[in-house]
């Protein structure tokens, strides 16, 4: 079996596929959803734009593995993204399904990303695919919808993030996320955020990824803020404005568990609960320069470059 980047003749191989993609990054696929074929299009055409794609084929006749993989690098950050994972036959070519997610991170680590994250559901199939392919899980989260804006309060804790907030903000993260998570997946700061300080002191930081079918909220509050968790959500979902055409999602972790009672109090609701899983590329890099030395002439071609564990 070989894994290579998308190009044209992959066009009907996307489009068969694409209908059994599972999603691996839940704040894109709840707030800027676009089909596979789109995103593979865009970024072969387009340099910086849509999602790079890999397809993987082999097999013999008749029970022939097709698959594709789509991934994203995080600007000015040592980590990568997996978007989105489809094969056929579904959920029965393992040893197809496992290639591919050993090539995308052989390409993550010659890109310099350090480590390849991936989302999915505990209960999901693809979360046993993805423990045999050495993604650990780091923690879980729950992601909550609100689809009901509240009315707009008499007074304002929250405020508009300014550049002048910077520096507190990224103290109050360095303080309230687990060390390990840090280093796997850093606050995405391409996000307008809400902050909200009391006595010259930030107590609470809300991240917020507006996409065109909703916004997704990233909550980061000081252990002195926690009594007053209800009233920033309510201020930050009166803010948005959500609507059941483009909802407001706030993703928990497992960590900030406390946080879902205001939650639910305030007429969010769960969606599920999900596994944040990383694989680290770096000591693997080195093994993939080859293998990816033509990457841009889009010619590649790699047949498990990367050894993985045959099970956990």
């Amino acid at each position: 079996m070989s894994l290579r980047p998308f190009d044209l003749r992959d066009i009907a191989l996307v489009r068969q596929l694409e209908e059994h993609h599972v999603p691996l990054d839940s704040r894109t696929a709840l707030t800027e959803p676009q089909r596979p074929l789109h995103s593979a299009l865009l970024a072969y055409l387009i340099a910086g734009r849509g999602t790079p794609t890999f397809v993987l084929r082999g097999g013999r006749a008749g029970t022939e593995t097709r698959a594709f993989g789509q991934i994203r690098l995080h600007p000015r950050c040592l980590q990568a993204q997996l978007v989105a994972i489809a094969s056929n036959p579904v959920g029965q070519e393992l040893s197809g399904l496992l290639t591919m997610l050993d090539g995308l991170t052989a390409y993550a680590g010659h890109c310099g990303a350090h480590t390849i994250v991936a989302e999915v559901e505990d209960s999901s199939a693809h979360f046993e695919v993805l423990r045999r392919a050495d993604f650990v899980v780091y923690t879980r989260q729950e992601v909550w919808r609100l689809t009901t804006a509240p009315p707009q309060p008499d007074t304002r804790k929250l405020q508009p993030e300014q550049e002048k907030d910077r520096c507190s903000i990224q103290q109050l993260i360095a303080n309230t996320v687990p060390r390990l998570i840090q280093q796997v997946d850093p606050p995405d700061r391409t996000g307008a955020g809400l902050v909200w300080a009391q006595d010259g002191e930030l107590l609470a930081y809300v991240r917020a990824c507006c996409g065109h079918r909703g916004v997704w909220l990233q909550l980061y509050l000081h252990p002195q803020g926690e009594e007053a968790a209800r009233t920033i959500i309510e201020q930050a979902a009166a803010t948005y404005q959500p609507t059941s055409a483009a909802p407001l999602y706030c993703c928990v972790r497992r960590y900030q568990e406390w946080l879902n009672r205001p939650l639910a109090e305030l007429g969010f609701e769960p969606l599920g609960s999900q596994a944040l899983l990383v694989r680290h590329t770096t000591a693997r890099v080195r093994a993939a320069e080859n293998a990816f030395a033509t990457l841009h002439e889009k010619s590649m071609e790699v047949t498990s470059p990367v050894t993985h564990s045959n099970a956990k």
